[in-house]
């Protein structure tokens, strides 16, 4: 047992800290003429809140998030350590990110938000926003993100028990196993 507590805590030392920070982004439809367009636009934010979400998660996006980071990680690993999820029932997209520090993980959702804010407006609205257009999608972070107060994984005391439990099992099973071999009769000796 102490042999896998001691594994245990070697373990929880060696794995890197991880920390989260949640950003929240908002899109909305304005019509500008009557209340009938108002309701057009609302489900068609609603209709596309998904493709939003994977717009999020492409290329494109997470290069211009490394880009501006000044991030050496390359798009996999940036989509490796965020999350883009929907909040059922809205049209709010809450980015997750992780990080080695608290500021590192809201600095990448906070960049991620407002890329995609950018990204859905631009191709919503074209490059240049016409004034005159009837209908106008926008996006508004409505939470910055704020990191956790505490690493992301398990904490020691989780490693300490697993290891002690682990342990014991292997010790049980080393013993079981020498004393079923001692209580087998000895093989007759030819002669």
């Amino acid at each position: 047992m102490i042999v896998g507590a001691a594994a245990g805590a070697g373990v929880y030392l060696t794995i890197p800290d991880s920390y989260e920070a949640s950003a929240q982004v908002l899109f909305t439809g304005h019509a500008t003429t009557n209340g009938q367009d108002q309701a057009y636009e609302g489900g068609y934010v609603g209709g596309q809140i998904h493709t939003y979400r994977r717009l999020g998660e492409s290329s494109i996006l997470l290069k211009q998030v490394t880009k501006s980071l000044k991030s050496h990680q390359t798009v996999r690993e940036m989509r490796a350590r965020t999350d883009l999820a929907v909040v059922p029932g809205t049209t709010i997209i809450t980015v997750t990110a992780t990080g080695r520090t608290r500021h590192s993980a809201a600095r990448v959702a906070d960049t991620i938000a407002g890329a995609l804010v950018g990204i859905v407006q631009q191709i919503e609205n074209g490059a240049k926003p016409n004034p005159k257009a009837t209908t106008v999608i926008t996006g508004i972070i409505i939470g910055s993100a704020t990191a956790d107060t505490g690493p992301g994984g398990s904490g020691l005391s989780l490693y300490l028990l697993i290891g002690a439990v682990t342990g014991m099992i292997v010790g049980y099973c080393v013993a079981a196993a020498r004393h079923v071999d001692r209580g087998k009769p000895a093989a007759p000796k030819d002669g």
